[in-house]
């Protein structure tokens, strides 16, 4: 019924490596964290490894900056309670500043490994928690945080960087209302992205927001407000081209 309710790459060897887990002897996860827009690396990212417990201030466990090809190494010991979450700020896309490109991942405790970070695994992560989201950080219930935590992987796969099993699981695919939505909001978010500053800016204007992590949690809270605005702005921005069949972006299939 949860599921229901909520569905309204390795790093190289010369990866940043952060973190410290092993240096204290306990059980410890290692992730392997890419940063990319729309498929492209972003280098130079501030990538910011986070718990989130209830009753406590989100801490920040490591902070490092992605390298030429938009990976960083994180350690840190495994928590009973809570979760972490992989926050990114900025960086360059083919030497080009994307200052209000922010992605985002939640890891709940059972996973590790690869973490891509993208359009896709950001909107996972907040509509499970959006509730929680404020002023850029976790706040909330332990209920609500293993609840919530454990439902990001039904819309996204953060170890591949696309959709979640459940969200997949259907015969009619390519005509989910659900996918269509994502995408059209990827598609926008990744605007912030390829520096289409005239897109970009609208975007985060009409979600009263400075950088897209932001923008997308208040479309997770209040979808509704601007609505026909965000739709709008998707097909002006991703226009058919003449001769073709469907819009200029790559997140398919999309609402019409």
């Amino acid at each position: 019924m949860k599921k229901t309710v909520l569905l309204l790459a390795i790093a190289n060897t010369c990866a940043i490596v952060a973190g410290s887990a092993s240096a204290h002897n306990l059980p410890s996860n290692d992730y392997k964290v890419t940063v990319e827009s729309d498929g492209q690396a972003v280098s130079g990212a501030q990538v910011q490894m986070i718990k989130a417990q209830s009753g406590l201030a989100p801490k920040i466990i490591s902070t490092a900056k992605t390298n030429h090809e938009g990976k960083v190494i994180f350690s840190s010991e495994v928590i009973d309670n809570g979760f972490y979450y992989f926050k990114s700020i900025g960086g360059k896309i083919d030497g080009n500043e994307v200052p209000n490109y922010s992605t985002l991942a939640v890891s709940n405790n059972e996973q590790n490994g690869p973490v891509i970070m993208n359009e896709i695994t950001t909107i996972g992560s907040v509509y499970p928690l959006a509730q929680f989201y404020k002023d850029g950080q976790f706040n909330g219930n332990a209920n609500g945080f293993k609840i919530g935590s454990e439902q990001v992987q039904n819309l996204a796969n953060i170890n591949t960087g696309s959709f979640g099993d459940t969200v997949l699981n259907g015969a009619n695919v390519t005509e989910s209302q659900t996918i269509g939505r994502m995408n059209m909001m990827a598609a926008l978010m990744s605007t912030c992205g390829a520096n289409i500053s005239s897109s970009c800016g609208q975007f985060l204007t009409i979600n009263h927001a400075d950088n897209t992590i932001d923008a997308i949690a208040n479309i997770a809270v209040a979808p509704y407000a601007h609505a026909k605005q965000n739709s709008d702005l998707f097909f002006s921005t991703f226009p058919v081209p003449e001769g073709q069949a469907r819009r200029s972006t790559d997140f398919l299939p999309y609402l019409t």
